[in-house]
């Protein structure tokens, strides 16, 4: 019973150290060929079981790519050669992955393995012609349309071209015509409605925004006098800032702590001093309990920004209008204190560290929020990058 548990054993720790075997028999056959490839790149062998997972796996992997091959050049339609094209590029990557090692010898069956690499060259020009004839005449077609949504698709496709055919007839000012013809002209406004004391660097900063704060494929910003008859537009509007009262409240606490200050005498029944064995005095510590009252100051002013978002397409409609609010809260504490310094917490220590000051004024405090509106308002255009695109 020992010597099959055993026998069993030494089977299962065989079979685990297959690295092709497994994902054959799983009819993983790709996997298995990458699998050997990226083994053989590392150790320059295979064991005889993998071998023979190999063979298998190789020839039902190219099996299945050239009878799929030969289903899409039967499909005739022109958008197939893509697909044609795209399988030979697949079986050549596969052929290209186990060619380098090749023969692999079988020492069990005295033979090579039986793969067999087919040259894939003219096969792969033929495809990558007619591939790029279907996309030129996509190309063409898609130009012929006053929609910018297919002159960017046409974009994409001369770029497609351009990956397989570098300089191919006039694709490359094709493709720049295409761009040209994709771009959404954004307008971009800042407005006021009505909040007298905004200081001029406030409003400056949410005027207009630099490209490299700004940039989104396919979208052109024009601010102030670069504005001109757009494809879309986007405004902010500041529409109401309120501040709370100044706020400075009072309240105390006590830090406590027991210490020693001196010693007593230890006393008998009688009331004389107890000695010890060598006749000293008795004394114990004596200890007190100091107190510090700390009296804290809690400063608080708050502010809020309420402002919106609006965005319209070329023909004044709005697309989306979203209303936010940015908060600014100045919170500040300071404190004294009377009592025994020694009985101060370090946490005390720290609030009596800190400096007496001032409120902010209006002014000081909406400037903090400048920098929190101009952020959200750059992330929500961007979020809506697709709307504005789908827009014209």
């Amino acid at each position: 019973m020992r010597s099959i548990v055993l026998f069993i054993f030494v089977g299962l720790i065989a079979q685990s150290c297959l690295i092709v075997k497994p994902h054959t028999k799983k009819g993983d056959h790709r996997r298995a060929v990458l699998r050997a490839s990226n083994h053989l790149k590392r150790a320059n062998k295979l064991k005889t079981k993998d071998v023979l997972a190999l063979e298998v796996s190789f020839q039902s992997e190219q099996q299945r790519l050239l009878q799929e091959i030969e289903q899409l050049k039967r499909d005739g339609s022109p958008d197939s050669w893509k697909r044609v094209y795209s399988k030979y590029e697949e079986l050549n990557s596969l052929q290209q992955s186990i060619a380098l090692f090749l023969p692999i010898y079988i020492n069990k069956e005295f033979r090579e393995a039986d793969i067999y690499i087919t040259d894939l060259s003219e096969e792969l020009y033929d495809a990558k012609v007619k591939a790029t004839e279907v996309l030129y005449a996509e190309v063409q077609q898609l130009m012929a349309s006053n929609k910018k949504a297919d002159a960017r698709l046409a974009y994409a496709k001369c770029q497609d071209i351009l990956n397989l055919m570098p300089n191919y007839k006039d694709v490359p000012s094709l493709r720049d015509e295409a761009y040209q013809k994709g771009l959404v002209f954004v307008n971009y406004a800042y407005y006021n409605d009505g909040v007298s004391f905004l200081p001029a660097s406030f409003e400056n900063q949410l005027q207009q925004f630099p490209a490299n704060e700004l940039s989104m494929d396919w979208i052109s910003m024009h601010y102030g006098e670069d504005m001109e008859e757009g494809d879309a537009r986007i405004e902010l509007h500041i529409v109401n800032v309120e501040f709370s009262p100044e706020r400075a409240g009072q309240s105390q606490y006590s830090d406590k702590k027991t210490i020693e200050d001196g010693y007593e005498y230890e006393l008998d029944s009688d009331g004389n001093v107890k000695k010890d064995s060598l006749g000293n005095d008795i004394k114990t510590p004596k200890e007190v309990e100091i107190i510090a009252n700390i009296f804290v100051t809690n400063m608080e002013k708050t502010g809020n920004v309420q402002y919106s978002i609006d965005i319209y397409n070329g023909r004044n409609q709005l697309i989306s209008s979203n209303p936010f609010t940015e908060v600014t809260r100045f919170t500040h504490q300071y404190a004294r204190f009377q009592g025994d310094e020694r009985a101060l917490t370090n946490r005390s220590k720290r609030l009596l560290r800190s400096d007496v000051l001032a409120f902010p004024s209006n002014q000081q405090m909406i400037m903090d929020v400048g920098a929190a509106i101009r952020n959200n308002t750059i992330n929500h255009i961007r979020n809506n990058q697709n709307a504005i695109l789908n827009s014209n």
